[in-house]
């Protein structure tokens, strides 16, 4: 009898001092609310974080609804990464459902110089005083820099054991992001060997208003969009503001209008038919494309982009 109380004392003390050590080495738990930040996420940690990324490929921020099952993942975790400014309008009440103890990151909260709108429902405002800003900032890449870093330090100071291989990763990312923008302004300036697009057409027609970011930062202007909003829960256009856009069109002379994987075609497609427009190529503005996609990451996702624009607008007019 004592040796066997013996070897299940020690059987015990086994079993504990595994347990001890399995609680240690559990991987830090990540929520990204989408694919690019989640991409972000990747390229830093890699596989030192269990991540998970709610809202997946060609799908859209805006008209995302979530489930118990993301409530479940957000009680699970120890932090989540959101791009802030009203984006991810649905996060705060499951947040709150879900008793999440999870320390929240919205990584477009803190940066500099953002664009403001008017509050037109998609940010659920409920006092019209409260000065809301345009979510999508991640079309600018250096601010995306300013995010990665926010991603590092939370990471650093999270799970500080693998600080170093944060660093080491986010900073050669860093280091991407730059070249990246570096390249996106040769492209779209042009060289003697490859056209880039005359001043004169660097002007855009979208599906709807995410690319001010983008445009203020390669000297774009945005002289219109389908629905008329930062967001694509707007209603469909009237017949009326249908028919000002193409008005826009043809006094700017412009040569082509884009959609965007995240939404339908029809309306783009119609729009460019009554401008007497090529049929329009769609953009990803919120959501990176499929593995088997042109946008399986976001450095491919811009390049890809601005290969779109350039191809699209390099032509002088008529």
């Amino acid at each position: 009898m004592k040796i066997t109380a013996l070897y299940l004392f020690a059987l015990l003390s086994i079993t504990t001092s595994f347990g001890s050590i399995d609680s240690k080495t559990t991987k830090l738990q990540v929520i990204a609310t989408n694919s690019i930040i989640g991409d972000w996420v990747k390229k830093v940690a890699e596989d030192k974080v269990d991540l998970t990324i709610m809202i997946g490929p060609d799908t859209d921020n805006h008209t995302f609804e979530p489930t118990s099952q993301d409530s479940t993942r957000l009680t699970k975790a120890d932090v989540i990464f959101e791009n802030g400014l009203g984006l991810e309008f649905w996060l705060n009440a499951l947040y709150k459902s879900s008793r999440s103890k999870a320390k929240r990151v919205a990584l477009s909260n803190e940066l500099l110089d953002l664009l403001p709108i008017d509050c037109h429902g998609h940010f659920k405002c409920k006092h019209s005083h409260h000065q809301e800003y345009d979510p999508h900032t991640w079309l600018n890449p250096n601010y995306v820099i300013s995010m990665v870093q926010r991603i590092i330090n939370t990471l650093i100071k999270e799970d500080p054991k693998n600080a170093n291989f944060y660093k080491e990763n986010g900073l050669q990312y860093i280091d991407e992001l730059k070249k990246l923008d570096s390249w996106i302004k040769e492209r779209i300036a042009g060289t003697k060997e490859v056209a880039g697009i005359p001043v004169s057409n660097r002007k855009l027609v979208t599906n709807h208003d995410s690319f001010r970011y983008f445009a203020r930062q390669y000297g774009f202007i945005p002289v219109g969009d389908i629905l008329g909003s930062t967001s694509t829960e707007n209603v469909d256009p009237s017949a009326s503001q249908f028919a000002n856009l193409v008005k826009i069109i043809r006094k700017n002379k412009i040569p082509a209008i884009f959609g965007e994987n995240i939404q339908s075609s029809v309306l783009v497609n119609n729009l460019a038919e009554e401008a007497k427009l090529p049929q329009p190529k769609l953009l990803y503005t919120e959501a990176l494309s499929k593995e088997n996609g042109p946008a399986k990451n976001y450095i491919e996702l811009m390049k890809y982009n601005v290969n779109i624009l350039v191809e699209s607008l390099k032509q002088p007019n008529e």
